[in-house]
């Protein structure tokens, strides 16, 4: 995939997500998909597959934190890595509370034209320093 394409079709999954289309943003998704929360997520956790990816972010942060909407900032190629950095806006999923504008950064490895892992982190140092790492 060239650079061009591989950036709008990361960018395009974020979209889906605003769309509120996860099946869409799941099919882009390897079959050995794998998403590990952030750090700081109570129970830090990797889920492994679709379907457990799919239920952790239908169930648990559904739960937890509402993401009305996320706005992809920018996107470096950080050596085989892809780091995402992104503002989503939030609100307490049970109280409406409006949590504000939180700046969440993704590490994203592509295999065979689909992302095959994500890495979540709140804190933008800790994730370019987990892509040079790999």
């Amino acid at each position: 995939m060239a650079e061009d394409e591989l950036l709008a079709f990361v960018k395009r999954g974020y979209e889906l997500w605003n769309e509120g289309d996860l099946s869409a943003v799941a099919a882009m998704w390897s079959d050995d998909f794998e998403l590990h929360t952030a750090p700081e997520w109570p129970g830090q956790h990797i889920f492994y597959g679709r379907d457990a990816a799919v239920r952790f972010l239908t169930e648990e942060i559904a739960e937890v934190i509402s993401f009305d909407h996320v706005d992809v900032e920018r996107i470096e190629r950080v050596g085989s890595e892809l780091v995402i950095c992104m503002t989503a806006h939030t609100r307490g999923a049970e109280s409406e509370l409006d949590i504000g504008h939180v700046p969440i950064f993704h590490v994203a490895r592509m295999a065979g034209g689909k992302v095959n892992r994500v890495r979540a982190y709140l804190d933008e140092d800790q994730a370019m320093a987990a892509a040079q790492s790999g």
